[in-house]
């Protein structure tokens, strides 16, 4: 399982250069088989050319919302998604975060659609996952 967050952010929340995150991601991703987790756009052609699978966890904003603040509440303070990294959250993300559905929702379908449309597992709440668990 490759968390694309650790790969992601240097201590203190700092981005890398997108040449170097590009390159990155080419090498965690170049095995065999993997399973990757995280919403990066700059890298999201690496990931679904080199996929033959896409599970979408498309949950409600509400749901993403609150899961944001209780592990916000949870974790605050601590380096939770990437080493050096406290959590914390920001209007920015929140921003993002509440804007999804209408503005990269329809954005990320495009593409998975354009790369393999076959192959596409859609988790909608809950029950979709434990359903999907079930039966891996």
């Amino acid at each position: 399982m490759v968390n694309l967050d650790e790969f992601y952010w240097r201590p203190g929340w700092r981005r890398p250069d997108r040449q170097c995150w590009r390159r990155r991601q080419e090498e965690v991703l170049a095995g065999e088989s993997w399973i990757a987790d995280g919403n990066y756009w700059s890298t999201l052609d690496i990931r679904l050319s080199r996929a033959d699978t896409v599970i979408v966890l498309d949950r409600p904003r509400w749901v993403c919302l609150l899961r944001v603040l209780r592990r916000n509440c949870w974790h605050h303070g601590k380096s939770v998604q990437a080493a050096g990294c406290p959590e914390r959250v920001s209007w920015d993300f929140l921003h993002y975060l509440w804007s999804f559905p209408r503005q990269h929702r329809p954005l990320l379908f495009t593409e998975i659609d354009r790369h393999i449309p076959d192959h596409v597992i859609l988790l909608r709440s809950n029950r979709d996952e434990q359903r999907f668990l079930a039966a891996v």
